[in-house]
C-alpha cells in the first residue's frame, strides 16, 4: 500500500516539475518519504504532506486563494503537489524547503 501511495506522488511530482522532476522527488523524499513518514499526514502537525507545508503560513493562504482547506493539501495528492508547486514558484526556489531543497 505504501508503495503505492508513493507511486502517485512520485507521478504527479514529475508531471508538476517537468523541468527538474528527480530534485522534486528528491525534496519529497527528504520531507517525508514521499508519504511514509507516520506523521506525514497529521492533520494538526505544523507541517503537513509530503512536501511537509507549513500548516500556519499557507493553511489561510490556500482557502483564500484556492479554496483549499488544510485537510486537502494535506491529503489530497493531486492538490497537495499542486499547493507545493505554488509554493515553489512564489519563491522562484527550494528556499521554503531550507534543508531538502539543498541536497
Amino acid at each position: 500500500m505504501a508503495y503505492a501511495v508513493q507511486q502517485v506522488y512520485a507521478d504527479l511530482i514529475c508531471l508538476a516539475w517537468p523541468e527538474q522532476p528527480l530534485k522534486a522527488i528528491n525534496v519529497g523524499l527528504c520531507e517525508s518519504g514521499l508519504g511514509r513518514h507516520p506523521d506525514t499526514f497529521r492533520l494538526d502537525a505544523l507541517h503537513g504532506g509530503p512536501f511537509q507545508i507549513a500548516r500556519s503560513v499557507w493553511a489561510p493562504w490556500f482557502l483564500i486563494n484556492y479554496g483549499w482547506t488544510w485537510e486537502q493539501v494535506v491529503t489530497n495528492p493531486g492538490i497537495h503537489v499542486a499547493a507545493a508547486r505554488v509554493i515553489y514558484d512564489r519563491s522562484g526556489s527550494w528556499a521554503p524547503w531550507p534543508v531538502c531543497g539543498k541536497s
